[in-house]
């Protein structure tokens, strides 16, 4: 028997359509490879590629407790 019934893809259900529409930018989260991108381009840093998203993440952490 057929159905008139769309066939979900796992995308759908992860996200539904919706759910994709109503996301902003400020809601995406920061891509870390584009900053450290950035941040080597304008700043020629010398420390450790490894050390980077970790730290990145650390300021976000201690950005969100303080907000």
């Amino acid at each position: 028997m057929e159905t008139n019934e769309p066939v979900l893809q796992p995308f759908d259900e992860i996200f539904p359509r919706n759910y994709v529409q109503n996301t902003t930018e400020r809601d995406m989260p920061i891509p870390f490879e584009e900053i450290l991108a950035l941040l080597f381009l304008q700043r020629k840093i010398t420390f450790r590629v490894e050390l980077m998203p970790i730290i990145f993440q650390f300021l976000i952490f201690i950005l969100n407790l303080i907000c």
